[in-house]
């Protein structure tokens, strides 16, 4: 009850100074206490503007480390406007979100206000649920000695070699680089799922593995059939790149919860169950047979 009327007593005031302001200013923010990776969160921005001035957020300044789904404004006084900004972090540290506005005020240059607010994201918590376990490896003390520190850099770099040698055998059985493919683009990213399933991987729990190959099979499939270059995309640079398309416009939601479902195991060491595996092969699969184009009927030609 006291925030309410603390937030009221802020726009009253900001109503009052607006009478010697013709600029923009933030009275104050709203900002939630826990920020999760790859997680929609809402903050709100109080901003004080000259009496019925026209302002607007503008979306394309905004923080590049966030995927911004929605903007609203509310008018709360002739000089004070409530935003509403909802985003989905990508980056799991110590982050800034700025959001750029800009004042119409009848002049060829608007006036524009920026805010800048110092966000932390943290890692989704997937341990508590018994079906889940944390693969992650405990740290070395430091006073194990310096022949220790030496024996993990040596298994490290044996394991790198090891991981590299068993990426390169994955995808050489899923696609031979070696002959070009010249079947249709659906076809070769569905017979390269099926090989995915059937490789081993996952019964050998290389999860990560598992989904960093399902992604490069769709991002292939994009260049195959849109020749859209996204294999340095991240995720929410992809989909931003395929919002335009008018064929991903009905499988956005879809295609958001399967890059979701990818960078939780490959940045935040998720352990998916089988359950989780199957529905995002199975929202691959969907996403690849619906942006297929369908075949052109030929029609015969009649003899002379």
């Amino acid at each position: 009850m006291m925030k309410k009327y603390f937030f009221a007593l802020i726009l009253i005031i900001g109503a009052c100074l607006q009478g010697f302001s013709q600029e923009m200013e933030v009275l104050d923010t709203r900002v939630p206490e826990h920020i999760k990776f790859a997680q929609p969160f809402t903050l709100q921005m109080y901003i004080s503007h000259p009496k019925d001035a026209a302002i607007s957020a503008d979306e394309t300044a905004f923080s590049k480390e966030f995927e911004i789904t929605n903007v609203s404004a509310e008018k709360k006084t002739p000089t004070a406007t409530l935003y509403s900004i909802t985003a989905i972090p990508f980056t799991i540290k110590q982050s800034t979100f700025t959001a750029t506005f800009a004042l119409d005020n009848g002049t060829q240059k608007p006036v524009k206000l920026v805010k800048s607010l110092p966000l932390k994201v943290e890692k989704v918590e997937v341990f508590k649920d018994s079906k889940f376990r944390d693969i992650r490896t405990g740290k070395m003390p430091i006073n194990w000695g310096l022949w220790l520190f030496l024996l993990l850099v040596t298994a490290l770099i044996i394991g790198a070699v090891v991981y590299a040698n068993r990426a390169k055998l994955a995808a050489k059985k899923i696609a031979d680089t070696d002959m070009p493919d010249n079947r249709p683009a659906n076809i070769i990213a569905l017979s390269q799922i099926d090989a995915l399933v059937k490789s081993g991987l996952w019964e050998r729990h290389q999860y990560k593995l598992f989904y960093l190959t399902m992604s490069d099979i769709f991002r292939e499939y994009l260049w195959r059939m849109f020749r859209l270059d996204v294999s340095a995309d991240t995720s929410a640079e992809l989909l931003r790149r395929l919002k335009p398309l008018p064929q991903f416009a009905p499988l956005l939601n879809e295609l958001r919860n399967l890059l979701n479902s990818g960078d939780l195991v490959k940045f935040a060491q998720f352990v998916p169950s089988e359950q989780i595996r199957n529905k995002d092969i199975l929202l691959l699969v969907n996403m690849i047979k619906k942006t297929t184009p369908a075949p052109v009927a030929q029609t015969q030609e009649k003899p002379l």
